[in-house]
């Protein structure tokens, strides 16, 4: 297997180095406009991107979707939607995020109908499948949409917005443990630039290792004040699902109603990320009157003696079920959801 740095300089002769901007407004110019409904992963993540677009282009959260369950306010229609921190298969469907999503690349390109085409990903914009894992986008999706938001819109980030911004998706420890792919990212981003509004977390020398730990360490506390139960977690996450499938909603008058106590704490986790970054919460959300969509999630796992091994072949066949989702989470797993039959809800997603 090659180190890291050599598979660095291959990507530097076979893929691209640089951001596209244009090819972003000519292919997605959809995440420059306002007024737009979003679905968003239920984390940390999902949750500053819904944050992040709600300030800047007046978007609305209108629904979670966690991979397995899929929740959305009763007047929406899912398609319609814009799927933000989450890689959606279905190529009138617009998504954004940040996982590896296509293993190989000529399989996708001869049997995978072009079902990520609306799909805005780190990954893709740099043509990488499973050869390329290890080079894989290591941060989160709010640091790919901010990276492309600044060149229309003036960003500000307070100098405390370092904190959750290092700790969504585990930022804080991806940077140390993988340096050199950080670095080419941060270079593909422009986030080695002034311009961007993440230069001054990661290149100023005010941000000293004893300070960014202090800040961390109190992060930490005020996170853990919004969880700590059983059915909540840590509070930095909307649970509605876990292996038995949904959790935390309830059924009222036809519709569902995501449990009070799991909201009440993402509203305490939210306005820390809010009084964080300087920002303004309007609690808008949609957490309940919604309807919900389960899904049958699986994977190829070329570890796990119980799973299909990720290879071509059984890629090929995901494509030919049709998936609504799917994300390659290790160098030899493949996540995905079928879609399954849906009958009279086809409208809701074609």
């Amino acid at each position: 297997m090659s180190n890291i740095t050599d598979l660095i300089k291959r990507s530097h002769l076979e893929k691209p180095k640089k951001i596209n901007i244009k090819k972003i407004n000519e292919k997605f110019s959809w995440i420059f406009e306002k007024d737009k409904n979003c679905i968003i992963s239920p984390d940390s993540d999902g949750i500053m991107c819904a944050l992040l677009m709600s300030k800047y282009l007046n978007w609305k959260v209108k629904g979670f979707y966690d991979g397995k369950v899929l929740l959305f306010q009763k007047d929406v229609i899912p398609k319609d939607c814009i799927f933000l921190d989450m890689e959606i298969a279905i190529k009138s469907i617009k998504s954004v995020g940040q996982h590896l999503i296509i293993p190989y690349q000529d399989v996708y390109d001869n049997f995978g109908s072009g079902v990520f085409e609306n799909c805005l990903s780190p990954n893709q914009m740099r043509d990488y499948d499973k050869k390329f894992f290890r080079l894989k986008f290591p941060l989160a999706t709010v640091h790919f949409l901010i990276s492309i938001l600044y060149h229309h819109f003036e960003i500000e980030l307070s100098e405390r917005a370092i904190y959750p911004l290092l700790f969504t998706d585990g930022l804080f420890n991806v940077l140390f443990s993988y340096p050199e792919n950080v670095t080419d990212w941060f270079n593909f981003l422009n986030i080695n630039s002034t311009n961007n509004p993440l230069n001054k977390f990661f290149y100023k020398d005010k941000n000293t290792i004893t300070h960014i730990m202090k800040g961390m360490q109190e992060f930490f506390g005020k996170r853990d004040e919004c969880g700590g139960n059983i059915n909540i977690g840590r509070g930095d996450k909307l649970v509605i699902s876990n292996k038995d499938g949904p959790k935390n909603i309830n059924k009222k008058n036809n519709f569902y109603n995501i449990n009070e106590e799991n909201v009440e704490n993402i509203i305490k986790f939210i306005n820390i990320i809010c009084n964080d970054f300087e920002w303004n919460f309007e609690n808008n959300w949609a957490f309940d009157n919604l309807k919900m969509f389960k899904f049958e999630k699986d994977s190829l796992n070329s570890t796990d003696n119980n799973k299909k091994n990720l290879t071509k072949e059984n890629v090929k066949n995901i494509y030919m079920k049709k998936i609504f989702s799917s994300a390659q989470t290790a160098g030899s797993t493949l996540e995905f959801t079928y879609l399954g039959n849906l009958g009279e809800n086809s409208s809701l997603f074609y």
